[in-house]
């Protein structure tokens, strides 16, 4: 039977996403960037797949790259996921981490897109190139989110949102991806008091490493948790997921 053009077009999109995940880890080169023009010129990404490209071009929020792109992107509608770049579109200016790091903390919805930016890029790798993990979006993932935890007020909402990706990252076969999670757990760690329960979870998890792959692997960071553990701390909620 024939596609409709709504499936089509759906279609399209997802291959787009697929496509820039991909590119991204390449986005500072001229051949991927020649790339980005094409989809841009022939397929309009700039204004019909603005996450996906947002996606792409995250990780190098800090260049002059980012800003000559973001200057595509129509974000003036105050509904737009991506509104709050107004003024870094406006002055043509790259985006601080600070200013990234902020808006994470004030908007859990948008740490949780970058959240789950990983998982998506790694499970497009995997399909490709089995052996090298997606390192600028784990970079830009572990990096904001231990300067949320850093800088922000660690709740037990936000553990409950954080504590799934911790443990995928925890589990995953990319040494990148868990080294990540061990940071973000160890400066979890070093902001609250966690349950029991929720510190016997994460144990088990890191203690099930697969330590062929980590010459002389250090004790897991969660200890750092379990050594001032107690009644009291975060994770009822969080323990659950």
């Amino acid at each position: 039977s024939k596609c409709s053009a709504k499936e089509v077009l759906e279609e399209l999109d997802c291959n787009i996403s697929v496509f820039l995940r991909k590119l991204s880890p390449y986005f500072l080169l001229k051949p991927a960037q020649k790339c980005m023009e094409w989809l841009i010129r022939t397929f309009r990404i700039n204004s019909f797949n603005v996450d996906a490209v947002m996606e792409c071009i995250l990780p190098y929020h800090e260049t002059k790259l980012f800003a000559r792109v973001l200057q595509l992107l129509p974000i003036k509608d105050p509904s737009s996921m991506w509104h709050w770049l107004r003024p870094s579109q406006k002055a043509a200016s790259p985006l601080s981490k600070l200013t990234l790091v902020q808006h994470c903390i004030s908007n859990q919805p948008f740490l949780v897109f970058i959240c789950e930016m990983v998982p998506r890029s790694v499970k497009v790798h995997r399909q490709t190139s089995p052996s090298n993990a997606p390192r600028t979006v784990i970079t830009l993932y572990s990096s904001i989110l231990v300067s949320v935890l850093e800088k922000g007020t660690v709740t037990e909402e936000l553990v409950s949102r954080l504590l799934p990706y911790i443990v995928k990252g925890l589990k995953s076969s990319y040494l990148d991806y868990k080294a990540a999670s061990y940071m973000i757990v160890s400066q979890l760690a070093s902001k609250v008091t966690m349950e029991k329960q929720l510190c016997n979870s994460l144990l088990e998890i890191t203690t099930k490493v697969r330590l062929a792959l980590v010459p002389r692997p250090p004790p897991p960071p969660v200890l750092i948790a379990c050594k001032s553990g107690g009644g009291g701390g975060l994770g009822t909620r969080a323990s659950r997921t």
